[in-house]
């Protein structure tokens, strides 16, 4: 599982993602999009198509077989519809300790 956090826009309004690839050395490593934080989320989650929001803070979570990763290329729809920052967070661990935690205090009929 990865994490791809976008962080400002150089010259727009919006994030325009035409295609996001990531490779282990030359082979492309095949990823399923689980969750988008936009409107048009269902169309990037399901065929993978173009991925556009507006505002400054965006991510994008993925599901692959474990495999590290050595690069990854992003193609956007415009120059200027490109993020300014791109973190990537592999250590996803946190995640499910915290949707167990979660779970855990949704399930608690003691209170």
């Amino acid at each position: 599982n990865l994490l791809l956090k976008f962080r400002g826009i150089h010259n727009s309004h919006y994030i325009g993602v035409n295609r996001l690839r990531i490779f282990h050395k030359k082979t492309e490593i095949k990823y399923q999009i689980v969750a988008a934080d936009s409107s048009n989320s269902e169309n990037v989650t399901k065929t993978g198509g173009w991925w556009a929001t507006t505002g400054q803070e965006h991510f994008l979570a993925l599901e692959f077989e474990p495999t590290p990763i050595t690069s990854i290329g992003l193609w956007c729809a415009n120059a200027g519809a490109t993020p300014k920052e791109l973190h990537v967070i592999s250590d996803m661990a946190w995640v499910e300790d915290l949707t167990s935690l979660l779970e855990g205090l949704a399930n608690d009929t003691s209170r």
